[in-house]
């Protein structure tokens, strides 16, 4: 890809999205968008960018909030508010929609809240509130790092709490600002050891909460992509290859999430998910 300037080419180059997301309507949107850093749209740099995001015929732009209060809270982000508010004014007069962009387990400045604390969830409702009766023309909020830091086993009480959090935000969203879009990026569905494997008979033996919802697949799809591939991990600088008797998943499961229970019942509490991959980029 060749984007200009060099700046804006690092940034594309990290950041782009180009996919189509299914969304809860089940129908199809083309998304041609990237996250945006503050440093992208400051007064000397917001130009230059907004001429690529153009050049690029992009038409969604998620972009990194700046530190708001609420409530008597204090919900951390990055940047200014009047870069942010400029910057959202000239993309909308561009026709580019824009999403505010939150890191959720760092809302407190600290890297990990607790999304097992239902004070938590209410405060994380209350920020997305919050964004979106500050800034009217934003099309919706866009959860990233909505997950713990830590690669672990897949525990139940941690993936529930990151699962209710997401659907306090969404009913908290429907009831001050319907219409208003609630997406998310998920940590990548990458090949991950899930720390068990086949027992006597055939039957998996699984090691953590891995959600009841991924047993059923994995034991019905006996052709499925975990199963035929290798998978490795690589941690704390040592990588180990394990063999077609170990059970394997998606790597979001170690970060506790669970999208797929997110979206259960029909109530479509995400309207879009954006998949994590991780390619290095070609320069």
């Amino acid at each position: 890809m060749n984007c200009r300037p060099f700046q804006f080419k690092r940034m594309i180059l990290l950041t782009l999205i180009l996919s189509t997301i299914t969304l809860a309507a089940e129908s199809k949107s083309d998304v041609r968008g990237v996250w945006l850093q503050p440093y992208a749209i400051t007064e000397k740099t917001r130009v230059a960018t907004l001429d690529e995001v153009r050049r690029l015929q992009l038409n969604t732009v998620y972009l990194r909030t700046p530190t708001i209060n609420a409530q008597g809270d204090t919900h951390h982000g990055s940047g200014n508010v009047a870069d942010f508010t400029a910057a959202l004014k000239q993309l909308r007069q561009s026709n580019v929609t824009v999403h505010a962009w939150i890191t959720n387990k760092m809302r407190m400045g600290k890297d990990q809240v607790d999304f097992t604390s239902e004070q938590e969830r209410t405060k994380q409702a209350q920020w997305a509130v919050a964004i979106l009766d500050r800034w009217k023309g934003l099309a919706g909020v866009h959860l990233d790092y909505i997950r713990y830091s830590k690669w672990d086993r897949p525990n139940a009480k941690k993936m529930n709490g990151v699962t209710a959090t997401v659907r306090s935000i969404r009913t908290a969203m429907r009831k001050s600002h319907p219409g208003k879009q609630l997406t998310a990026a998920v940590f990548t569905a990458d090949f991950s050891y899930l720390g068990g494997r086949w027992g006597a008979g055939g039957s998996p033996q699984w090691d953590g909460d891995v959600p009841a919802w991924f047993q059923q697949w994995q034991k019905t799809n006996a052709n499925n992509v975990y199963l035929t591939r290798p998978a490795a991990l690589h941690r704390k600088g040592e990588f180990k290859e394990f063999g077609a008797k170990h059970l394997y998943g998606p790597t979001f499961f170690h970060m506790q999430q669970d999208p797929v229970t997110v979206g259960k019942n029909g109530k479509h509490h995400i309207d879009a998910w954006s998949v994590m991959l991780r390619r290095k980029p070609k320069e």
